[in-house]
């Protein structure tokens, strides 16, 4: 079951996606190094690097927790403030 998010900050942690509208997508693991209102950008190991639109990800696993990818739609600093 996929947790409400927390008002938190997402870069440096590991992220997996688990389910997309593009189901090449899927599968891709790799470090948070930067959130916008409307995309993540996830690096893998190997150093690749792949923008996601947010609207595509429905859900992402971030240190073994999945999150609701619609809780995502605002900027981080909205979000722990709490204006999203």
């Amino acid at each position: 079951m996929a947790r409400r998010l927390e008002a938190s900050n997402l870069i440096g942690k590991k992220a997996e996606v688990l389910k997309s509208t593009n189901k090449m997508y899927v599968g891709f693991v790799g470090k948070i190094i930067f959130e916008s209102e409307k995309t993540i950008v996830l690096e893998n190991l190997q150093g690749e690097r792949k923008t996601f639109l947010k609207s595509a990800l429905i859900l992402i696993k971030v240190d073994s927790e999945e999150i609701v990818c619609t809780e995502l739609f605002a900027r981080t600093f909205e979000r722990i403030r709490g204006n999203a």
